[in-house]
């Protein structure tokens, strides 16, 4: 039991001097070059449609209720960040598809890009058709 309590103290001591002297993420998913681009804008709502369109404001595609929940998900966690930052909601963000087959966007108001494998091949999936539209 003693060593599980030591164990605990120094993986808070380790996570607490990170989070103290900013030090930079290192166990980051290897980024390829980017084969694809498309500059979008994604709105959604709760009830799970979307709308997407390209940077020229020309629709892209246009779901329902229930049949985008993920994208509408990712539209309105798109929002709160930005909220956050005090950047404007309208603008566009990039959907990049990379060499090693790896699906993410960045927004470029808030500088951070979310790789979407870890939501599962169904949720990237809604994303990758998005290239070919």
């Amino acid at each position: 039991m003693s060593a599980l309590i030591v164990l605990l103290a120094i993986v808070t001591t380790l996570v607490a001097a990170a989070r103290l002297t900013d030090r930079p993420l290192e166990a980051q998913a290897s980024q390829g070059p980017i084969e694809q681009e498309r500059v979008v804008r994604i709105s959604g709502t709760i009830d799970g449609s979307a709308h997407i369109t390209d940077a020229t404001g020309v629709t892209i595609a246009d779901y329902a209720p229930g049949e985008a929940v993920f994208i509408a998900t990712i539209a309105r966690v798109i929002a709160r960040e930005r909220k956050k930052f005090g950047a404007d909601l309208t603008k566009p963000i990039h959907l990049r598809k990379r060499s090693n087959n790896r699906i993410s966007f960045f927004d470029p108001q808030t500088g951070k890009e979310t790789e979407l494998s870890s939501f599962g091949a169904d949720n990237v999936l809604a994303f990758a058709v998005l290239f070919d539209m």
